[in-house]
This record gives structure tokens, C-alpha cells and sequence, in this order.
């Protein structure tokens, strides 16, 4: 621990805060969680574009389901604790000495929720400074 401690702080200020990374992987739960996840988001709570005729063949990627999705009351409130948790919690990570944390964010296919929150917080994390990197495991599965 102290060597990594002093081998990040000689090397911190080349990246965002103290180097932390993050990697977002989206997923459907009816194929399987990723086993690399340091934790793990279940959105199945939220409004299903899948139930939607016109949404439906769209993904989270798209404008009109991210909106389905984010601008819903439960969407809306569940992005403020979502990102101000991630605020709070990189830098516990970061003084623990953690330089990366990979996040899957769940729901039912993959395809539609999971993507629209895990595209936002993405944009999210960089404008805190974070450098994270994407990725949608099942986006074409369904």
C-alpha cells in the first residue's frame, strides 16, 4: 500500500483527480452480470422503454429514450443520487489508494436504461475530471 501510495503521488497530476479511473459497463441482467464490476446498479426500477412501441426498437443511445428514461421523476431523482454518490465516494476510493473502479449498471436487456444512465454519467465523470471509458456489453443483444 505505501509503495502505491507514493508511486501515485509522484504520477497523480498527470491525469484527472490522483489518476482515478472509471469503467462503466452497461449490461442486461438476463445474460449475466459482469464479474469484474466493483459494484453493481440495478435499474430496473426505472420507466422501460421496452414497453414503448415506438421506443422500443431505439436504444439508450438515442435522444428520445434517454429523455423517456432521465427526465421521468423516478429517472431524474435517481441521476442526482447516482452522480452525487459517485462524487462522495471516487475520492474515499482514491485516498484508499484505488486508481480504478469498474461500475456495471443493469437492467432488464441491456439496451435501453442502463445505456441512457450510463451515457450521462459518463459525460458526468469527465466534466468532474475523472477519465472513464465506456463500455455496452449487451447493447446488441436484444
Amino acid at each position: 500500500h505505501d509503495l502505491r501510495r507514493k508511486i501515485q503521488d509522484k504520477w497523480q497530476s498527470l491525469e484527472g483527480p490522483a489518476g482515478m479511473r472509471v469503467h462503466l459497463i452497461t449490461f442486461g441482467f438476463k445474460y449475466g452480470m459482469p464479474a469484474e464490476a466493483d459494484m453493481v446498479f440495478d435499474l430496473r426500477f426505472l420507466p422501460n422503454p421496452y414497453f414503448e412501441e415506438a421506443l422500443r426498437p431505439l436504444s439508450g443511445k438515442d435522444e428520445a429514450v434517454a429523455r423517456y428514461v432521465l427526465e421521468s421523476n423516478a429517472g431524474a431523482e435517481f441521476i442526482d443520487h447516482f452522480l452525487g454518490f459517485l462524487s462522495y465516494l471516487l475520492p474515499q476510493f482514491q485516498r484508499e489508494g484505488r486508481y480504478r473502479v469498474t461500475i456495471g449498471i443493469g437492467c432488464t436487456g441491456g439496451r435501453h436504461r442502463s445505456v441512457s444512465v450510463a451515457e450521462l454519467a459518463h459525460t458526468k465523470l469527465g466534466d468532474l475530471g475523472y477519465p472513464s471509458s465506456l463500455e455496452h456489453r449487451h447493447l446488441e443483444l436484444g
